[in-house]
């Protein structure tokens, strides 16, 4: 794979092997990645190349992508190697997800034959040109003598229409869905789900939460003209992450600042705090001495409620706010008990998101002078 900024070459890949029989380890292994985030090399093909250079050590491959790559041409693959190298190949093969194993084989599909489970997602089709929307299942399709099942848009209404979805790679090796054969119509709304979940067809190879994928699209008109989108999208399920800093117990004036972040989640709509027992708000002062930031920029008339312990503070943006920070100054809060620079405190907090779904956040703050 790339690190930084040196790409990958043969001389690297060389210098590792060298470095690796050099060093007497007993084996160099490949990973077998058809997409990832960063540029790969083939795992299969670097093994096949570094045969000669690679001694006696054992030559292996990780869980090698066997529903992908199609279970023969890889076993022709892997056999060669093996051959090549003097039987010093190992191999490893994972299970063959569930979903695909329910795709409907292309003939019983056209017969109308297919069983609930190969149904995958649903699609939405609305155009001028006809009185009401196209709708229908999207449904795991399995072509003979294809390694892959693919996805067919089964649309009905007015007209019925089905449209293959092919699979292929774009710059950077992501994954690039194409929907061709479309009529030659004004389409004014297309609306694709796709299951996810332990049943879906999707699956995300990272925390989603804490990154920014990114969704490009490519329309191409029957005239040839061509237009082109980008949008990242709102996620379901992210949890706000969140973040304290506490100080000026030096001169027992404390000061507090909280921030909330949704990355991709949905936005907040309110927020709020539970002190430890050793601080308290201040009744008189806390209005005054709290700030609060919706995307960087100072609200202007916050909501409060507050307790000896507790502050919620709403008011903020009617769309809600990905990043919200509530600076409490000098004399929002007091100290209820004695607290020493140093000490760990545990704050809970809290908030609503504009879905309405609630979160709850404990974390443990050193106290600072």
């Amino acid at each position: 794979m790339q690190f930084d900024e040196e790409p990958i070459s043969l001389a690297r890949l060389q210098g590792a092997v060298d470095t690796a029989r050099e060093c007497s380890f007993s084996a160099i292994c490949a990973n077998d990645h058809l997409v990832f985030q960063t540029p790969w090399l083939d795992g299969p093909t670097a093994l096949a190349s570094m045969v000669e250079r690679s001694g006696d050590m054992t030559l292996a491959t990780t869980v090698s992508l066997a529903v992908l790559r199609g279970p023969v041409p890889l076993a022709k693959t892997l056999a060669a190697i093996d051959v090549l190298s003097g039987g010093r190949l190992i191999f490893g093969i994972g299970a063959v997800p569930a979903i695909l194993l329910r795709a409907c084989p292309e003939a019983t599909f056209a017969q109308g034959g297919c069983a609930a489970n190969a149904q995958i997602g649903s699609v939405k089709a609305q155009t001028p040109a006809l009185a009401a929307a196209l709708s229908g299942p999207v449904v795991l399709v399995k072509p003979p003598a294809m390694p892959l099942p693919e996805l067919v848009l089964d649309l009905h209404g007015p007209i019925s229409l089905r449209l293959p979805v092919t699979f292929g790679f774009g710059p950077g090796n992501r994954l690039r869905s194409t929907l061709s054969g479309l009529p030659d119509t004004a389409l004014s709304r297309f609306t694709l789900s796709l299951q996810g979940g332990k049943e879906g067809l999707l699956a995300n190879g990272r925390d989603m939460c804490t990154g920014a994928p990114r969704v490009d699209a490519v329309f191409t008109a029957q005239s040839g003209a061509t237009a082109s989108a980008s949008a990242t999208p709102e996620l379901d399920g992210c949890v706000p992450a969140g973040r304290a800093t506490l100080k000026g117990l030096a001169h027992k004036r404390p000061t507090l600042v909280l921030r909330w972040s949704t990355g991709l989640g949905p936005r907040l709509s309110s927020v709020g705090v539970t002190l430890p027992k050793t601080l308290r708000t201040d009744r008189r002062h806390v209005r005054k001495a709290l700030t609060v930031l919706a995307q960087g920029r100072k609200v202007a008339k916050p909501t409060l409620r507050r307790t000896a312990r507790t502050l919620t503070v709403g008011g903020l943006p009617k769309a809600g706010a990905s990043v919200v920070e509530l600076r409490l100054r000098r004399g929002a809060v007091a100290l209820a008990r004695k607290l020493k620079a140093g000490t760990q405190v545990t704050l809970k907090l809290s908030s609503k998101d504009v879905t309405g779904a609630q979160h709850v956040l404990t974390l443990r703050v050193r106290a600072a002078r």
